[in-house]
């Protein structure tokens, strides 16, 4: 007759449970600090304050068990990368089964209760203070245990794979940010050759960096409602249920995946920092590309000049990092120095060659993408150097879409240029197609501050662009928007270098609005320093604006106000600014 499986061994449990208690209780110890005793000894007769409080500590929850899921993780399994202690768990007359899931059921125990009990607390001392925070305190056991559940069973599963005790938080953090520093690096290396690369440009998803994408998409946030006619509250709304929910959904995904792991781990691998055979070329590899292009960046920034225009010594310098990660990888591996042998020499070649073989296809265009122009008939709009606004005038669609042209045409002629320039600016364009796609490209373009500017320079020539007034308008009063007029203030040195500063009421800041539209349809004011005919106040003087689209602010931005801006420097008057400020007099 065939013996019964048990799911749990109870002596297991409790050992687990009992050595780990200062782990759990500090854990517990902090959240009823936090939670509970706060409200207790900070009573507040608004009962908002608690709910929106427990739901802000809810957020703060999600971000905290990234780091206590590992400790536990860690905790739990720390004994496969002890020999002795690995063959003494696999002595003993318990299936593999059991013991995995006798642990990892007591490493969500450490989290569960600690919560429940958190929350039954939050909803007791809430109800002797008058306020109902039973929602909420579920809302924070429910949201907090599916995101640990989520860092836990993915430390679990790493915990499998790796065979070395710090193997497991190294190997944690890489691929939890990994994906958010290679693709920084990686954007900056391909930016240094690629031809019109935009910095920031997204490469891959967010979400494989699942902490940072939490935090930077705010998925744990919450919402209170409030009547817009009345101020009264309306109800507050926790916003991570879908979020929390797919996290939960993978972590149990990952569980499934370290309990087979789990079976078939090799006791012998303890020590070994990957223990699962057919992942150490991929650990080999990635850590080689890896070391290739970040330590490559690094080394190409500390040893030669920082100029995007210099590919052989950033090239030079991810070649060599990239040896070094491979035969740093070798002997992780092998535990040994002795790995100089034939076979590796040609490996080692041969992932340096594939380093060569994709920066050279970057920096000689072979996919196209620093030559690609759109069609001027494909475009739908067009934004110039800055985020306000999408300009649909065929003139200036035209106009850019020539340019582009221009700089993609003279990109060699543009690089040996920088590399004497003075001094540099930046011309920026985002395309909006016709089927709804989009492409942005940012260009570098040389400019001599030190002399007459060229005015058949590319520079020269989006400057013009930029300083269309139709594009001015468009950036200052974005088609679609409201100014924000409450938001409007003047800001100014006076004469005495004293920073002064004016917010308008919305009367005073309409009229100015209107002066600081009819001066740029004049061509008086908004222009930049390369083509504009007016020189600027000294920097001494400027409006900031706020922008609301569909009832959202937008943004802000600034305008620098010249003397030739005649209907903007009467308004300014008429708002008491000092003569000898608008005229840009400064104070000896």
């Amino acid at each position: 007759m065939k013996s019964k499986i048990s799911c749990c061994n109870a002596g297991l449990l409790r050992r687990s449970i009992l050595r780990g208690a200062p782990l759990w209780g500090l854990w517990t110890l902090g959240w009823l600090i936090l939670l509970p005793l706060h409200l207790l000894s900070n009573p507040s007769p608004d009962f908002i304050y608690a709910k929106e409080y427990t739901l802000g500590l809810t957020q703060v929850g999600t971000v905290l068990v990234f780091g206590y899921g590992l400790l536990v993780a860690w905790y739990q399994f720390a004994y496969l990368y002890n020999t002795r202690a690995a063959y003494h768990y696999g002595s003993l007359p318990l299936r593999r089964e059991t013991q995995f899931l006798t642990r990892y059921l007591s490493g969500l125990l450490f989290h569960l209760v600690p919560a429940a009990v958190t929350a039954l607390l939050t909803v007791l001392v809430a109800a002797l203070q008058g306020t109902s925070c039973i929602r909420v305190a579920g809302t924070f056991f429910a949201a907090t245990s599916l995101v640990y559940l989520f860092y836990y069973s993915l430390a679990v599963l790493i915990a499998q794979l790796v065979g070395h005790i710090i193997a497991l938080p190294a190997l944690y953090l890489v691929l939890n940010f990994t994906s958010l520093v290679l693709e920084t690096i990686l954007s900056e290396v391909l930016r240094t050759f690629t031809f019109g690369m935009v910095s920031g440009q997204d490469l891959w998803p967010d979400w494989l960096s699942p902490a940072y994408y939490a935090l930077r998409r705010n998925l744990f946030g919450f919402t209170t409602n409030w009547d817009p006619n009345t101020g009264d509250f309306l109800s507050i709304r926790f916003n991570g249920w879908v979020p929390a929910l797919i996290f939960g959904a993978v972590g149990l995904g990952f569980a499934v995946l370290a309990f087979l792991f789990f079976r078939k781990r090799h006791l012998e691998s303890a020590g070994d920092v990957i223990a699962v055979p057919f992942l150490r070329p991929v650990f080999l590899y990635a850590l080689a590309l890896g070391c290739g292009i970040v330590l490559g960046r690094v080394l190409s920034a500390a040893l030669f000049t920082d100029d995007q225009t210099r590919f052989v010594p950033l090239l030079f310098s991810m070649l060599v990092c990239t040896a070094l990660g491979y035969w740093a990888g070798q002997m992780l591996l092998h535990k040994s120095l002795r790995v100089l042998s034939k076979g590796n020499w040609v490996r080692c070649g041969a992932v340096m060659a594939v380093m060569a073989a994709g920066m050279l296809c970057c920096r000689y265009d072979v996919t196209g993408f620093s030559r690609y122009v759109p069609a001027a008939d494909d475009v739908k709009s067009v934004t110039l150097s800055y985020d306000i606004g999408q300009i649909t005038d065929r003139d200036i669609i035209n106009r850019t879409v020539a340019l582009h042209q221009e700089i993609v045409d003279q990109r060699y002629a543009i690089e040996e240029q920088l590399r004497e320039a003075s001094s540099f600016t930046y011309f920026s364009v985002t395309y909006e197609m016709q089927d709804g796609s989009t492409a942005s490209r940012r260009f570098r373009l040389p400019v001599d501050r030190y002399g007459n500017y060229d005015r058949s320079s590319l520079a020269w020539a989006a400057s013009e662009l930029q300083c269309d007034q139709k594009v001015l308008l468009e950036r200052y009063f974005p088609a679609g928007g409201k100014p924000a007029y409450d938001q409007f203030t003047v800001e100014y040195l006076d004469t005495e270098w004293v920073y002064q500063q004016m917010e308008l009421t919305y009367d005073q800041a309409e009229a100015l609005a209107e002066a600081i539209q009819a001066d740029i349809e004049a061509g008086t004011l908004g222009g930049d320093d390369i083509s504009w005919p007016y020189e600027r106040n000294q920097y001494d003087l400027q409006v900031q604006m706020a922008y609301y689209v569909s009832g959202q602010r937008l943004s802000y931005d600034s305008i620098f106000v010249t003397a030739a801006a005649e209907h903007t420097c009467a308004v300014l008057r008429e708002l008491g600014v000092p003569e000898a400020v608008i005229a840009g007099e400064s104070a000896d």
